[in-house]
């Protein structure tokens, strides 16, 4: 009964998460360092196809990426982590800049944010809105995403090309598979 009455702890709200997306190859990399203790390893969870969404927390000068020994440092709430870094992700997507050849589109935003719109279907379903149509993405990198129409036949072959463009080796590389929307918005990965 006394349980009721205890107090509940309160997030600092100084503290700034923001997402970022990784590829599952991270995660295994991460369990692999020697000396590596569960409490220590980055938090992550499944996002779609062979991508997750892990957190880190903006120190400014450096991102520390969040694990449950993080989560005890900074008085943060694993379930909270999600919501607050969308809201902190936020500025830095209001700086999306979209090119375009006609066929294929390149997102890009400010503070390495570009892969993170993979989290905002309020974005993505404003986008589909705008092509008249379903779209099918390419998260290769963190710092660029390309979508074309699902329905445009050049679309996939000029996505696959550019997916051959990139190196796959760099610490900041994600997916080589295309990725498209259910219709509950949730995203779904194809193979290319």
């Amino acid at each position: 009964m006394f349980s009721l009455f205890k107090k509940k702890p309160v997030e600092p709200v100084h503290v700034v998460v923001v997402p970022r997306i990784k590829h599952t190859n991270f995660l295994r990399a991460a369990r692999a360092i020697p000396g590596m203790e569960q409490h220590a390893t980055p938090l992550a969870e499944p996002l779609a196809g062979d991508l997750l969404v892990t957190y880190a927390v903006d120190t400014g000068p450096a991102f520390e990426m969040v694990s449950p020994a993080t989560l005890d440092k900074y008085g943060l709430e694993r379930a909270s982590l999600r919501t607050r870094a969308r809201t902190n992700a936020k500025p830095a997507l209001r700086s999306i800049r979209r090119r375009t050849d006609g066929v294929i589109h390149e997102l890009t935003a400010d503070d390495n944010m570009a892969a993170c719109t993979i989290l905002f279907a309020e974005l993505w379903d404003q986008i589909e809105r705008e092509e008249g149509g379903k779209v099918v993405a390419i998260f290769p990198h963190r710092d660029r995403v390309y979508f074309g129409r699902a329905d445009d036949a050049a679309a996939r072959p000029a996505l696959q090309k550019l997916l051959g463009e990139f190196n796959f080796e760099d610490n900041h590389a994600l997916s080589q598979l295309f990725y498209t929307r259910a219709p509950s918005g949730a995203w779904q990965a194809q193979e290319t």
